[in-house]
């Protein structure tokens, strides 16, 4: 590349290019977790291997509902189509990650079900594990067509609530006041085996959908000759006669300010998000476990490291933040970005500079496990590489004569003075990774930088060191 303005920004394409790689990775890896999960430790999992489940209709045992008056049609039960609708869709989502058993949302006997009338009674009574009279027994074998297992999907809870926040940030010029609309709901599966007549496991799923509104006052009776150069973009709002003059509780607030709460969201889209947790949270074959492992789990990845290197003679530190996941449990892609952690000095002919430099790009690499706690990391970086050359005294005069200028703007009073060069490169690195696979690791390893040529004469008389040594920590979480 040619030299250029000082600017760090003087590579848009890459720039988008890595917020649209750190944009993906962040919207990859979906968490697969439940809320609580019962299990009987005497049911032998493996009878379920390439065996049936039919679901029931979504049954509604939800019991007292809260909510703040004139909301409550916001929590009436769903109709009859969606109750019978549901089980369906989860039957899809389920196929999608588990082949080891088939669950049955429509058909015969998910119809036959259906129509016993006291099947939310039954429903109740699986949930707490409490004997099911015979009578209701032979109802369900009678419907089921043979199929051993049943999964009672119920809606067990569900309420509307606000809550407010005060808060006072230190060495701060406002206060803060967070008004939020949360809607709380309980959605269970639970699975009852026919042949045995009795629950098996429960999983549960607490979804919390809430809104949020955040307004910032002045403090009052402060006093402040200038706001802070990090606060004047700070929106602040006009306090009214109740906003400083009585109580800062919750009560306070709804009798006051009760359009400042906003409205509840809706129970899609969370209602539906959570088949996948509750299709990879039921206990499967050991052997149905590694398949899902190997084609679906990423191992999504964050990792911040602290590297040294140098620039000409002069040791630089750098910071360097890593975002990626892991496809077929071996190969790991994402995004890397590096930034100079302070910029060093030179001298160049009479002059004094400031060199500083960051850097972004794709990483490729391979995972090798070497043992349940240790991993070596190999692959590379590509991507595009910016040095900023600061012209110190030229910087220094042009900043004194915006201060003794009053009209002078905060960018003329900030303004450096200098060019700036930049190239493409490859980071080859050799890491080795200490810690669980899934949850926190540190990091030690080498790398070597290639680029191609610097145009900057600077640079080349301080020629930026091609190797580095990188110490890191990361958190690795499961997810698909």
């Amino acid at each position: 590349m040619s030299q250029s303005t000082y600017s760090y920004t003087s590579l848009p394409f890459y720039r988008h290019a890595w917020i649209i790689s750190v944009f993906t990775l962040l919207t990859s890896c979906v968490s697969a977790s439940l809320s609580k999960v019962e299990s009987d430790p005497s049911f032998d999992w493996n009878t379920l291997k390439r065996d049936e489940i039919l679901m029931t209709p979504l049954l509604d045992l939800r019991g007292d509902v809260k909510t703040p008056p004139g909301f409550e049609s916001a929590v009436a039960p769903f109709s009859q189509e969606e109750a019978e609708a549901y089980p369906e869709k989860f039957k899809k989502e389920f196929f999608q990650r588990r082949k080891d058993i088939r669950v049955y949302g429509a058909g015969g006997a998910f119809e036959k079900i259906s129509k016993i009338e006291n099947l939310s009674e039954i429903g109740a009574k699986v949930l707490n594990k409490e004997q099911i009279p015979p009578a209701d027994i032979k109802r369900i074998r009678d419907s089921n067509q043979g199929i051993r297992f049943i999964f009672f999907y119920i809606f067990a809870g569900e309420s509307l609530t606000y809550s407010y926040q005060f808060n006072a940030p230190a060495k701060k010029h406002y206060v803060e006041k967070t008004y939020s609309a949360t809607r709380t709901m309980s959605v269970k599966l639970a699975l009852w085996d026919s042949k045995e007549a009795k629950t098996v496991w429960i999983g549960e799923q607490i979804l919390t959908p809430s809104n949020s509104n955040t307004l910032r006052f002045k403090k009052p009776h402060l006093i402040l000759k200038k706001i802070p150069k990090e606060d004047q973009n700070v929106e602040l709002s006009n306090p009214d006669a109740f906003d400083f003059s009585g109580s800062q509780g919750l009560d306070y607030e709804l009798e006051h300010h009760r359009s400042r709460f906003p409205g509840f969201l809706g129970r899609e889209p969370s209602f539906s998000s959570i088949y996948d947790d509750f299709a990879l949270k039921l206990p499967m074959n050991s052997s149905e476990a590694k398949l899902i492992e190997y084609n679906h789990f990423t191992y999504g990845r964050a990792e911040l490291g602290l590297g040294a290197s140098a620039t000409g003679v002069v040791p630089v530190g750098r910071l360097h933040f890593n975002l990626s996941s892991m496809i077929y449990n071996f190969y790991r892609f994402g995004g890397d970005f590096y930034v100079d952690l302070f910029s060093p000095r030179y001298t160049y002919e009479g002059k004094e500079y400031k060199i500083s430099s960051l850097a972004f790009g794709i990483s490729s690499d391979l995972e090798w496990e070497l043992s349940d706690n240790l991993r070596l990391l190999t692959g590379a970086t590509f991507g595009a590489l910016s040095y900023g050359i600061e012209d110190v005294a030229a910087t220094k005069k042009a900043q004194d004569d915006a201060a003794n200028n009053p009209n002078a703007t905060d960018e003329e009073k900030n303004k450096t003075v200098g060019t700036g060069d930049g190239a493409f490169f490859i980071r080859p690195r050799i890491k080795f990774l200490k810690g669980p696979k899934s949850g926190a690791q540190v990091g030690f390893g080498a790398y070597y930088i290639h680029f191609n040529e610097i145009e900057h004469p600077i640079l080349k008389v301080h020629k930026p060191s091609n190797v580095g040594f990188e110490l890191s920590i990361s958190a690795t979480s499961r997810g698909f």
